[in-house]
This record gives structure tokens, sequence and C-alpha cells, in this order.
């Protein structure tokens, strides 16, 4: 297959395999300042992953043992959608052509001077907010 590095993904909460809507995000949180609650807990398994589009940006958000942690969902070799990837402990495969990236410190495990942006997480009571 042919992917276009140009491809993007608009994919809104709705669109979640789990069928989570954003009317189903935790209610009456407040998150911190400059951070924007993305998703309820319980609405991610541990050991998966999921692309979420939120204030115009798209992040992947991984569920790492009940430790959650937000990357930028866009690969850094061509922009492949790393939510729709393959989470394996802390590590993100890219669904394109492999590329694998610690969801820790956005560190290329594929090629060392690759890197994705990472985001700042809190848990505040059910919801988990990241810092955008």
């Amino acid at each position: 297959f042919f992917f276009s590095s140009r491809r993007r993904h608009t994919r809104s909460l709705c669109d979640w395999s789990s069928d989570v809507c954003s009317s189903d995000l935790p209610k009456d949180v407040t998150p911190p300042d400059g951070y924007e609650v993305v998703l309820h807990r319980e609405a991610l398994d541990p050991g998966k992953i999921i692309e979420i589009i939120i204030g115009g940006t798209a992040i992947a958000v991984a569920n790492v043992g009940g430790t959650y942690y937000a990357i930028a969902n866009a690969c850094a070799h061509a922009d492949g959608p790393l939510g729709e990837g393959s989470l394996d402990g802390t590590v993100v495969t890219c669904p394109y052509h492999g590329w694998q990236f610690d969801v820790r410190d956005g560190g290329c495990k594929t090629h060392a001077n690759a890197q994705v942006r990472t985001y700042p997480v809190q848990i505040v009571g059910d919801a988990v907010c990241v810092q955008l």
C-alpha cells in the first residue's frame, strides 16, 4: 500500500471504537490550568492507545498499566496515525511503516534522531486531562 505523507486524520471523539462520545466525558471536572479533559479513565483499557482530536490538535493517548501518556498523533516519518498503531508496553508502532516510539518521552526506537512531541497528562477524578 502507498500512503501519502499529506494524509490528515480528523476523527472526532465519537469515532472511537469504544463508542465513547464527548458527551460521555466526566462531568463536573475542572482540569488544571492549560489542560483539557480528553477522556474518562475507564474509556481506554490498559495496553491500548487511541487517537483524539482536542482543541484542533491530534494526539494519541496511551494507557500503560493504568498510567496515561499523550504524544503527537503524527509519526515523525510519514505522518502515520500513531493512535491507530499497536502498543506493546510503552512502545507504539506506527501502522504505516513500523516506526516505533516510546510514549513516555516520544523517543524513536527505530531512528535515534527522530522524536514525536509529548504532552503532560494529569488525572483529575475520573478524567484524563492533557496539557496542549
